[in-house]
């Protein structure tokens, strides 16, 4: 082989190793996008299923508090999901209702509404004395309403103290609306919505509710709602 030859074959070689590089290294490269952008959808997903996770979590709660407003203990609750327990490969027919196309919150709110009025005034929850209670295994949160004590009749004065702000329901609104379930305490409601959202700080969910003081006040409960939506 003549040296112009090797030096020809040579060259051929280095060519080659060159392109076998620079495609490795676009091969690489390319992975490397892939995998950035898998990441990121994963990251995405998480946190919608973790937002998911808490909006269900949230309405389960006011569900189960509306169902002990309307007399269905908790023992009834566990007892019927118990025996309508969904396992793979098996199927739940549910029946078909107009508040179907509603929201969870707004047929929370309307029930409510409807279980107030359909009480006498001396057992209709007052949404002031609405409690976080934490279950026997600590597994569930749900609102608790403590009936109205019938001593305290309802045109009862309101506490000393009880401020009304702007982002919290006013006097005369306030008024009409303690017997209707349509309103909480904001100390309840900063704590609701600190627990499903799990990093955010009671004083900073105070001030998103309109509360910026320590002074009590009372929220509407769209108004938690909104914020859990979020």
């Amino acid at each position: 082989m003549t040296e112009s030859n090797r030096t020809a074959k040579a060259a051929r070689v280095r060519d080659n190793q060159r392109r076998s590089r620079a495609r490795r290294k676009e091969y690489i490269q390319d992975l490397e996008q892939r995998l950035r952008a898998f990441e990121k959808l994963g990251v995405e997903a998480t946190l919608e299923v973790q937002a998911a996770g808490r909006k269900v979590a949230a309405e389960n709660a006011l569900l189960r508090s509306l169902l002990r407003i309307r007399g269905v203990t908790d023992f009834e609750v566990e007892h019927y999901l118990r025996a309508h327990r969904i396992t793979p490969g098996s199927e739940i027919s549910v029946a078909a209702s107009p508040s179907l196309s509603q929201s969870p919150s707004d047929t929370i709110a309307r029930q409510s509404t409807e279980a107030c009025r359909s009480k006498s005034a001396d057992i209709c929850p007052r949404p002031g004395e609405l409690h976080l209670v934490k279950e026997g295994n600590g597994r569930h949160l749900a609102l608790q309403a403590q009936p109205a004590s019938q001593d305290h009749p309802r045109h009862m004065s309101e506490p000393a103290g009880l401020a009304r702000r702007e982002g919290c329901c006013a006097e005369q609104q306030c008024v009409g609306e303690l017997d209707t379930g349509q309103v909480t305490s904001c100390e309840t409601a900063a704590r609701i919505i600190t627990m499903m959202r799990g990093h955010l700080d009671p004083q900073d969910a105070r001030v998103e509710l309109g509360c910026s003081t320590e002074t009590s006040c009372m929220v509407k409960n769209m108004t938690i709602f909104d914020l859990l939506d979020r």
